[in-house]
């Protein structure tokens, strides 16, 4: 059967001029002035081809490195879709490396399928068939001096006679192609440009120039939004010896890999810039806290200090950190952000370097302390340079031993054993008095279960404190059921003490935990018992069995008639209530007598015994039975 030829009714031919040179001075508009990436440059150009002309298809198709073709834009007129799924088809060359189908010259070719009855077996032929193609217009695409690829017009379902300005349209549309590929490669260019010049070529970070213009930005922010901010500026110490010893391409990657350590241990809000040859700087740009700053240098110090591998060589690096804040305060500049943090790092460097400093040391000092006392103290934990010991309680009647406080204490490098008062605000406020005080109390019943119990069948009592931090936690209850079925310890041994401004602060959500506390058996004692405002009315309340009362109150004694009169007064309340009385702090003799005059039953304090290891406490306990 001889095949069909149709052609397309419509307008005269300079109609269809006056068609296509309109479409094209749109899509020009379009291709000049639209922010618009490539992918929808090729969509408005398929668009407009498959409508002027009512082609069923439009495809755009790139040349491959083997010489096949990749279909990297399709648009179809009847569902007026682009790329629907599987658009991204491929061509591949032949056996022999004839690309099939693509362009080797930028003539325009017209295709019959039915008169090519030789491309039957070929990849292209299978395509054709698969999307029932019966007519094409190829115009192959230039881009420089190479070519690209091709613009397809397919026509579907009868061989379609193609006019002279269609195919003249049709190579119109391929240098509009061109043209968005050029523009697409320009932008590419100049966005790469842009980054060059904002950004450093070695570590890929920030520059000087964009980090300034980062301090700049969040400066002004502050002005209209006051909040805290730092700068930290991060010089490595003696990074020519790295330079001398591998060169300037391994320095050069030595500086990459400290860059991205830097970018790894900083939040990502933070700014990291490379601002000098060996120089970092990082901008925190929201705190809550300044030792949060400091906090994060103590970070980067760390991971710079691992080892750095460039080559077959191992470097040992090190880095001299100085911090600035700003406050919101008007008068701070980017330039003097970076001067005083500039500075500060140089102090670090005179001080030792591997360290950091505050610009304002003397108003920072105590917070670079604290710094220094939570990590040490991070790292006592993992390494159990914690320790528990135990300072007796004593009967005054007769001198015995009736029970023991649980002290922790801290064992530094020296090997010396730092008292609590030294470290306890630290673990407060950083959240590590949770995990410790569930340590103590576990390390203190297991102690204590091997505490020698008297002829009379007395076995020693056991006081272990509970902090602020740890009485608000909700798992509070859960946690002491816990380690006293895990360590057998009987609840009735087993007094927690409680200060009496965290009870007080809290008086009426406290009522719960006490409570729930006494229900486990365990007893309770009011610790520093008139160092704090006391509420009478919630004390009845509470569900206590001991007040300890501060070593404070009794320092004047003996001889200060108030002192003696303030301790007797809480004396005679306590025993109004039927509550028991430990009076700690006991140094000297005359205060034993005072106290013992008063009636007071127990004491705690140096006269009597210092805190000592359990194995000396059990020494104790076993010269006493």
């Amino acid at each position: 059967m001889p095949s069909v030829r149709v052609s397309i009714e419509g307008q005269g031919r300079d109609a269809r001029l006056r068609r296509h040179t309109r479409a094209l001075m749109q899509l020009a508009q379009r291709l000049w002035k639209s922010g618009d990436g490539l992918q929808a440059a090729l969509g408005a150009i398929t668009e407009a081809a498959a409508q002027v002309l009512a082609v069923d298809r439009v495809n755009i198709w790139q040349c491959e490195p083997d010489g096949g073709l990749r279909c990297v834009h399709a648009y179809e007129l009847a569902a007026h879709a682009h790329n629907t799924p599987g658009f991204d088809e491929l061509l591949p060359a032949s056996d022999n490396g004839t690309p099939y189908g693509a362009p080797t010259t930028q003539l325009i070719r017209t295709a019959d399928v039915a008169s090519s009855p030789s491309q039957q077996a070929t990849a292209m032929a299978r395509y054709l068939a698969g999307h029932r193609i019966e007519s094409l217009i190829d115009s192959p695409v230039r881009v420089g001096n190479e070519i690209y690829g091709t613009i397809r017009l397919e026509h579907v379902g009868a061989q379609r006679e193609w006019r002279r300005d269609e195919i003249a349209f049709a190579g119109h549309l391929r240098d509009f192609v061109a043209l968005a590929l050029e523009i697409e490669r320009r932008r590419r260019a100049e966005a790469r440009l842009a980054y060059l010049e904002l950004h450093d070529p070695v570590t890929g970070l920030a520059n000087r120039s964009l980090f300034h213009a980062a301090i700049k930005d969040l400066l002004r922010r502050q002005r209209k939004r006051p909040r805290l901010a730092s700068l930290l500026f991060v010089s490595v110490d003696r990074f020519y010896s790295v330079n001398e010893s591998v060169g300037e391409s391994g320095g050069d990657a030595a500086l990459a890999e400290l860059g991205e350590r830097i970018n790894a241990a900083t939040p990502d809000e933070a700014v990291i810039a490379r601002v000098e040859s060996d120089c970092f700087a990082v901008l925190l740009p929201r705190l809550a806290q300044e030792w949060q700053a400091v906090d994060q240098a103590e970070r980067i110090l760390e991971t710079l200090a691992q080892p750095l591998r460039i080559g077959d060589k191992e470097f040992t690096v090190s880095a001299s950190i100085g911090i600035a804040f700003n406050h919101g305060d008007a008068s701070d500049t980017a330039d003097i952000l970076l001067r005083d943090a500039d500075l500060a790092s140089k102090q670090a460097a005179l001080l030792g370097r591997h360290r950091c400093e505050v610009f304002d040391p003397e108003h920072h000092r105590g917070l670079l302390d604290r710094l220094r006392i939570e990590h040490g103290l991070r790292e006592a934990m993992r390494s159990n340079a914690l320790v528990v010991v135990y300072q007796a309680e004593i009967d005054l009647a007769d001198g015995r031993v009736v029970a023991a406080e649980a002290l922790l204490r801290w064992r530094d490098n020296q090997g010396v054993l730092r008292s609590a008062y030294e470290f306890i605000d630290v673990a407060e406020t950083s959240g590590m008095i949770v995990s410790i005080g569930r340590w103590v109390l576990q390390q203190a019943c297991s102690d204590a279960m091997e505490w020698p119990v008297g002829a009379n069948g007395h076995a020693c009592g056991l006081s272990v404190n509970l902090s602020a931090r740890q009485f608000e936690q909700p798992g509070l209850v859960a946690m002491v059921t816990e380690v006293l079925r895990e360590t057998g310890f009987p609840p009735q041994r087993l007094c927690l003490e409680i200060t009496e401004t965290t009870l007080m602060s809290r008086a009426q959500s406290a009522l719960d935990t006490l409570h729930a506390l006494k229900a486990l058996g365990v007893s309770l004692a009011v610790d520093d018992f008139g160092t704090g405002y006391s509420s009478l009315a919630y004390l009845k309340r509470f569900p206590v069995d001991t007040l300890k009362i501060a070593k404070s109150l009794i320092d004047s004694m003996p001889g200060d008639p108030h002192a003696f009169a303030i301790v007797a007064a809480v004396l005679g309340l306590a025993h109004a209530m039927e509550l028991g009385v430990v009076v700690e702090g006991v140094e000297r003799s005359g205060q034993a007598d005072e106290l013992r005059a008063m009636g007071c039953e127990r004491v705690q304090g140096w006269l009597y015994a210092k805190g000592e290891p359990n194995a000396d406490f059990i020494a104790r306990l076993s010269a006493q039975h």
